[in-house]
Parts: structure tokens; sequence; C-alpha cells
């Protein structure tokens, strides 16, 4: 009686096999096209086919930088909490490398730490390069002081029950 449910288990097995059917290979995407050539110089933009050589200075992109930028020397007082405040000219050196290479500062920010804080604001922004020379450009920005913090609750009212 054993042998009669091990015999068909047998007999299922044999007629479903694991065989797969043979396979159609896979056409080669890159056939037909020639063998890739190595560049002279893998590291220079220059030698590369089709990379995007770098002509005058993208000007929305970079504009999108300094206004970020901006934005983030204007919290400069929320993170110090101290002055000067109000709005000062400062002078950005835009290098063809896609760096802000120098942070131009008035005199009445440039020793204090809100000072070194707007030069990091700036600094840590890159863009695009370009060939060329570098690009002063004049930004304003406004450094508002902190609002007072609202003074705590008195905790001592009686509660409604």
């Amino acid at each position: 009686m054993r042998a009669l449910p091990l015999l068909s288990v047998f007999l299922l097995v044999g007629c479903f096999g694991t065989e797969l059917p043979p396979q159609k290979p896979a056409e080669d995407p890159l056939a037909g096209l020639p063998p890739a050539r190595p560049t002279a110089d893998p590291t220079k933009i220059e030698d590369q086919p089709n990379a995007r050589k770098p002509g005058k200075p993208d000007e929305k992109l970079t504009k999108d930088v300094v206004t970020r930028a901006t934005r983030q020397a204007n919290n400069c007082p929320q993170i110090h909490g101290e002055g000067p405040f109000g709005e000062f000219s400062i002078t950005l050196v835009l290098s063809e490398k896609g760096k802000i290479a120098d942070v131009r500062l008035p005199s009445e920010l440039a020793d204090k730490p809100i000072g070194k804080c707007i030069q990091k604001a700036y600094s840590v922004e890159s863009f695009p390069p370009w060939e060329g020379t570098p690009i002063n450009e004049t930004v304003k920005i406004n450094l508002k002081k902190p609002e007072e913090p609202a003074p705590p609750k008195d905790d001592k009212a009686p509660k409604k029950k």
C-alpha cells in the first residue's frame, strides 16, 4: 500500500522534468559598433568627446547658486545672535573653476563671527566651470536682528477641568 503513493510521486516528477527548452541567444546590443577609443587623458574635460565643454558661465545656474548662498548668509544672525545688523554689500569673486574664490566683506563684518559665517555660506557653493577669467559680482545681504523668544507661559495658572 505504501508503494502506490510513492510510485505516483515518481511518475509525476518524471512527466514534468526539470529540463528547460533551449533558449535563443540574445543579440549583443553593441554588435556592429566600433570599439571605444581611449582618450589621451581621461581627467581632462577637453579630451572627453561627449563632455560638455565649459564656455561662458551658465548665468541662470550661477545666479541660483548665489541666491541660495545669500539666503544662507542672511540666516547668520539667527545662528550667532550678534551683529552688526542691517543691509551690506559684499563682493564675490566667481572663479572659472566653479567655486566662489573670495568673499570680500565690509570692515564691519570682516573680523566678527558673523563674517566667518557669511564667508562659509558662500565658500561651500559650486557651479559648472567655464573658460575665461574670474568674475566679480556684488550682492546685497540683509542681516536682521533675531527676534526675542516669546516669554514662557505661566504654568502656575489654575487648569480648567
